[in-house]
């Protein structure tokens, strides 16, 4: 505020190489915006180093052309909004300005002060309240970490307790009691679990997820993690057949989390699949990548519902075959570790025929 009680003007650089039209275009805004005029990115450089509230940018300049113009912007000061000024026949290449992180856009032939002033004032307002989210939305992660961080302990403590009576060491519990532990021991499992993915989610979500790299075989690691799923299947009946190749190079991975995609597809795979049915394991060599697949013959997920499967939180019409419990971001964790690691993940089902993910993970050179 100015000592007159006046709100500062906004300051504007008009980022537009010719003379004749930034001159234009300082006339129009000179009575609600302090601008400056720089006639290519480089000059542009110099005169932020002064601070700006909003870039008004023509697409066509002599050091950048087109939407670079824009990329350079959002990847050296996202924190200015960038408005871009297009010809008449320019929508298409708005409309690709716009999802580069421009704010908005003004056709060329529509130069008038208060169009201008709308689009600036627009951008300005919208840049800064999506700031403000940004901010918020990463509070949000960081206590949804603590949270989630701060219940592990007593969670673990609950199933311990739950599964030390149920081994019968303290005594045998009678069949009233002997449910009920079982329950606590369900839910607790249950919300411990949902807990570790909010943890990982959050961490993701900051930007932490950290990958502790080490020369690994995979079909070694796949062979483990499906000893370590057996027991699951066994209770439906299900048979895990594998099929895995020998000819894969080690791989540079993170142990640990390359399991934990393969623990949830296995996990999956088995909450979806009939009793008494067969899911399919193979691990092998296609060119500079190593594929897994995972496949089930359960219920299949409706084609509408592909798009939610590695969202968070979001969950499809199709329902675990036993009344099995899904914490709704399993899928999404692993397909950041999965990209993390330069990798791959899709999917292909059809409704009561079951569902194969894929996932292919960079094999070195």
């Amino acid at each position: 505020m100015s000592d007159e009680g006046h709100e500062t003007a906004p300051r504007v650089l008009i980022v537009e190489d010719s003379a004749t039209q930034a001159t234009a275009l300082q006339l129009q805004l000179e009575e609600r915006f302090a601008t400056e005029v720089a006639g290519s990115l480089a000059e542009a450089r110099e005169a932020l180093r002064a601070p700006f509230d909003v870039v008004l940018l023509d697409l066509e300049l002599p050091d950048a052309s087109g939407l670079e113009a824009v990329r350079r912007f959002e990847r050296d000061h996202p924190e200015l909004p960038v408005v871009v000024m297009t010809s008449r026949h320019g929508t298409e290449v708005a409309m690709d300005a716009l999802r580069e992180g421009a704010e908005d856009y003004v056709p060329k032939d529509e130069l008038e002060p208060s169009v201008l002033g709308r689009a600036l004032r627009y951008a300005i307002g919208r840049h800064r309240t999506r700031n403000e989210l940004r901010a918020l939305n990463a509070q949000k992660d960081h206590l949804m970490g603590v949270v989630a961080h701060d219940l592990r302990n007593p969670l673990s403590v609950v199933r311990g307790y739950a599964d030390f009576l149920l081994s019968g060491v303290a005594g045998e519990l009678d069949e009233e009691h002997d449910e009920v532990m079982r329950t606590i021991r369900r839910t607790s499992d249950y919300m411990l679990h949902l807990v570790e993915d909010l943890v990982d989610f959050s961490r993701i979500q900051a930007g932490e997820l950290e990958l502790e790299l080490e020369p690994t075989d995979l079909a070694a690691l796949v062979r483990e993690g499906i000893r370590l799923n057996a027991m699951l299947a066994q209770k439906k009946g299900i048979h895990l057949e594998t099929k895995l190749s020998s000819d894969l190079p080690e791989v540079s991975v993170d142990r640990h989390k390359v399991r934990q995609i393969l623990d949830n597809l296995l996990t999956n795979a088995v909450k979806f699949s009939h009793p008494d049915t067969t899911v399919e394991v193979t691990l092998a060599r296609e060119d500079d990548r190593a594929h897994l697949a995972v496949r089930d013959r359960g219920v299949g997920i409706p084609e509408q519902d592909l798009p939610k499967l590695f969202q968070p939180f979001e969950k499809t019409s199709a329902r675990p075959t036993a009344g099995e419990r899904s914490t709704g971001l399993g899928l999404a964790i692993v397909r950041n570790i999965v990209e993390a690691h330069g990798g791959r993940i899709w999917v292909e089902s059809r409704v009561g025929q079951g569902s194969t993910f894929h996932v292919t993970l960079p094999l070195p050179a």
